[in-house]
């Protein structure tokens, strides 16, 4: 399998995740930046991040904007959400209002050097179906200021809710693992029609009695996954090589 299908999941970088986890170290920026040097030497180049990853998205593009050869590489995308914002105080709140959405990704142009997908990341059947908020997406992908729009989806039900209502416009769409294992005839639907299909959490949502290696390397091989994103940083090295 290509290290291309391997991505970089940012969750863990910028903030005390969970809240009421006592014994969670926030990773200090040396650290952070060691990971990501250690991923791009690598040879990754897909970075997904988030406005509710606290710092992450900050952290992300002061190491990006460190690395001109990283950003100048063709292969290389930088993701980000919006719909979520997350503080230490109030954890996750859900904006999805024209003006929250606009607010979020104004916010991550600031801190990320370019943002190749913007995803929705607490999609609604009502968000996706609604023209103004679809206007305004295509609006900044059409100034060039995002490549492409993306909707980030946990739950089945809602994936196949959007998927029945033809509500799944965007270009990129992220599902958990356990989606992928579950409901692989509706996602090569989707892929068909020519959605990109990004994974997350291989590690923690994989099937009872499948080891980690076997996750990452039964969701790599589906052809109609592009990226599979890791997001530990304590196993990278052995995560990379279930990519060689």
């Amino acid at each position: 399998m290509s290290l291309q299908k391997l991505g970089i999941g940012t969750i863990w970088m910028g903030r005390h995740w969970p809240m009421d986890n006592k014994n969670y170290t926030l990773p200090t920026k040396t650290k952070v930046n060691d990971y990501l040097e250690q991923a791009a030497q690598n040879g990754v180049r897909h970075f997904d991040t988030a406005t509710a990853y606290g710092l992450a998205e900050a952290r992300l593009g002061d190491f990006l904007r460190d690395h001109p050869e990283i950003l100048q590489d063709p292969a290389t995308i930088i993701t980000t959400k919006c719909g979520e914002q997350w503080s230490p105080e109030n954890g996750s709140t859900i904006d999805n209002t024209l003006e929250g959405l606009t607010a979020s990704f104004k916010n991550s142009q600031q801190l990320l050097p370019r943002i190749d997908v913007l995803y929705f990341h607490k999609p609604t059947l009502e968000l996706l179906t609604d023209p103004k908020i679809r206007a305004q997406f295509e609006a900044w992908q059409n100034q060039g200021l995002i490549k492409q729009v993306g909707v980030s989806v946990s739950k089945a039900d809602l994936l196949n809710t959007l998927w029945t209502a033809n509500a799944l416009w965007p270009k990129y769409l992220q599902v958990a693992s356990w989606i992928v294992f579950q409901h692989a005839v509706l996602l090569e639907a989707i892929a068909s029609t020519g959605k990109v299909i990004v994974v997350n959490a291989p590690a923690r949502s994989r099937p009872e009695g499948m080891s980690i290696a076997e996750a990452y390397q039964t969701l790599a091989s589906k052809p109609f996954v592009s990226t599979v994103l890791t997001g530990s940083r304590h196993h990278l090295k052995e995560t990379l090589g279930y990519f060689l």
